[in-house]
């Protein structure tokens, strides 16, 4: 009878490596084709969305919808990597947080009053450097953004913002009309989620008066392709009418984001655990 041969087992370590390996190639499929883990690291979408470089709300950004055709509409909630030139937020500390409401891909946390940080704003400067490793050798920051990219959690190599859209292509945007509020074609726009807006007092500190509102800006059509993008705290976000606010604002003085840097709508608020909740 020929004798009974033992099959060879995997080492432990072995066994362990494998079974990361998978669980990572699970999680980077998951982030490519469906959902996105993004942490908020400023203000700017105060109260929608909490935000601190400390540790600010977790969000889910759905990508699938949009790789099944539903295109982001007005008034979403949108992740979009951040276009060169556009400048950050400080953060509630007061210190640059390198975004305007820029989301950092990963970690469970994107404020403050806009301060150009180098980041993400208006004016053609690159997007910033990658985040220090640190004092650590730069390999191990490079292997960190590296797995960030891929799996959602830690640093990244790539920065991004959390926005609201508040016109798209073909649509003329403006503010104020006589109430304060923000005109989209020509229609005063109701907009309960936003908070400690720019000053505006009917016929004190309005579009007609001197000075006037900062609030105010010239109508803009949006060209096609393009967004423009708010913060809920609009007086603590650098979006697309950052260069709006000035008495010598230029014409236009508007920025837009291209439509195909959205990365996906903001589904879900999932940490910390009071604040799990469904973004209308």
């Amino acid at each position: 009878m020929a004798p009974h041969r033992q099959r060879k087992t995997m080492p432990t370590w072995l066994r362990f490596v494998a079974h990361a390996l998978v669980a990572l190639l699970v999680v980077s499929l998951v982030q490519a084709f469906f959902v996105k883990l993004y942490r908020v690291p400023s203000a700017s979408m105060e109260p929608t969305l909490h935000g601190s470089p400390r540790g600010g709300d977790w969000i889910l950004a759905d990508r699938l919808s949009m790789r099944l055709g539903n295109a982001p509409a007005v008034g979403d909630v949108v992740v979009v990597v951040r276009p060169a030139g556009w400048d950050g937020e400080r953060s509630d500390d007061g210190a640059p947080s390198g975004g305007g409401a820029p989301a950092s891909g990963g970690a469970p946390a994107s404020g403050g009053a806009p301060a150009g940080d180098g980041a993400p704003a208006s004016g053609g400067a690159p997007a910033s450097a990658p985040p220090s490793s640190g004092g650590l050798p730069e390999w191990i920051g490079n292997a960190a953004r590296v797995f960030g990219d891929v799996t959602g959690i830690g640093p990244t190599s790539q920065s991004y913002l959390v926005k609201r859209i508040v016109a798209q292509g073909g649509q003329t945007i403006a503010c104020c009309d006589a109430a304060g509020r923000l005109e989209r074609d020509g229609l005063g726009v109701d907009e309960p989620y936003v908070a400690l807006d720019l000053p505006f007092v009917p016929g004190r500190l309005d579009c007609t008066t001197t000075p006037r509102s900062s609030r105010c800006f010239r109508a803009f059509k949006v060209p096609e392709g393009e967004l423009v993008l708010l913060g809920d705290h609009r007086s603590a976000s650098a979006d697309s009418s950052l260069a709006c606010r000035v008495p010598s604002a230029p014409d236009p003085c508007m920025r837009t984001v291209p439509a195909s840097a959205v990365v996906g709508r903001v589904a879900l608020r999932i940490w910390p655990i009071w604040r799990i909740g469904v973004l209308a």
